[in-house]
């Protein structure tokens, strides 16, 4: 299951249905299985909504081998202080809020699998928190410290394991919404930054419990 729309069947949560129609395209294009498409707001979701989620995928495939977490809000680049609360509270939601709530749902069905991964999305590496970047750099730091809880609760009773990928500077809109005035040359493409997702959800044995994955590129 990818949220934040990318052998087996993918699950795709989004809040564009354009982003899940471009996306289960290039899937079939491939010639792999038709992907699940699930429209949802993030910022919107509730544990009555994760519960009929982790319903249907029960009824549908009995078990789940990964989930990835790799949606997010364009930061606002400004001082905490000046940050509008609004955005705040948004952006906790979409980043902290809903994958905490996502995990919670679904470790059922990850429990049912063999060996499975479950992956949280940083924007900043604790250590790596710089000026104006505020908002972000809490969400990440608290998803890593709810990776390594999460981690310490479920090693010795399952075979569920959690990583942290900082992807770096990517290539998306998101970032061209932060930065706008930075070369996308100089970026990592998408398809670069997803090859530490999959080393993960594939090899998970390959991984450190809660260790920070580093990507293609440096965060700034």
């Amino acid at each position: 299951m990818v949220t934040g729309a990318a052998g087996g069947s993918v699950v795709l949560l989004d809040r564009q249905e354009r982003a899940l129609d471009r996306i289960y395209d290039q899937i079939m294009a491939l010639g792999n299985a038709p992907p699940i498409q699930v429209l949802q707001e993030l910022a919107d979701l509730t544990t009555e909504t994760v519960d009929l989620l982790a319903s249907q995928l029960n009824e549908e495939f009995g078990k789940l081998d990964g989930l990835v977490h790799a949606a997010g809000e364009p930061p606002r680049l400004t001082p905490l202080e000046h940050l509008d609360p609004g955005h705040w509270s948004r952006l906790i939601s979409v980043q902290l809020h809903a994958p905490y709530l996502l995990t919670r749902g679904l470790l059922p069905l990850l429990r049912q699998a063999p060996q499975a991964s479950v992956i949280f999305t940083l924007w900043h590496r604790l250590g790596h928190l710089p000026a104006y970047w505020g908002a972000t750099g809490v969400t990440s730091a608290s998803l890593q410290a709810l990776a390594e809880i999460w981690n310490e609760k479920t090693e010795a009773n399952t075979e569920i394991m959690f990583f942290t990928v900082e992807p770096g500077r990517v290539a998306s809109s998101a970032r061209a919404q932060a930065c706008p005035g930075e070369d996308p040359a100089t970026l990592a493409s998408p398809k670069t930054a997803a090859s530490s997702y999959l080393d993960l959800l594939l090899k998970p044995a390959s991984g450190v419990r809660a260790g920070v994955r580093p990507g293609a590129a440096p965060s700034t």
